[in-house]
């Protein structure tokens, strides 16, 4: 039986051959993956609603005179068909009026925490 024997360049090109199919295989599958991460992170931040617990918002006020500065809303939000981001109680180790979001019924009568740009809600008096 005679044996054929190929040249140590053909050998190396196959080797180089075979990896790079198994390189481009390995690449579409982590790219996929990643798009498919990438995905679901940005379906996840579109609906981050915030629990009963975490504030959906702050209105900040000046010291002693508690006139309105300006107010921040929370990277979460309250999902509008079941909730509101009112006011809860007042943090006065950072001067502001604290916001979580509750239920419709339990808003009832409870400011609201103010829509549009923070600067909005500058020399506003509230009474705590």
């Amino acid at each position: 039986m005679k044996t054929t024997r190929r040249s140590p360049m053909k050998t190396n090109l196959l080797v180089l051959s075979i990896t790079c199919m198994i390189l481009a295989q390995l690449m579409t599958q982590h790219v996929v993956a990643s798009s498919s991460l990438i995905a679901r992170l940005r379906t996840r931040r579109e609906v981050n609603y915030c629990s009963r617990t975490q504030p959906c918002g702050w209105l900040v006020y000046v010291q002693h005179t508690r006139v309105i500065d300006y107010h921040v809303r929370s990277p979460c939000s309250c999902p509008a068909e079941t909730s509101r981001c009112v006011r809860t109680s007042d943090d006065v180790g950072i001067n502001a009026y604290v916001y979580h979001c509750r239920t419709h019924s339990e808003a009832t009568g409870k400011d609201e925490l103010p829509t549009g740009p923070g600067s909005d809600t500058a020399n506003e008096t509230t009474a705590g």
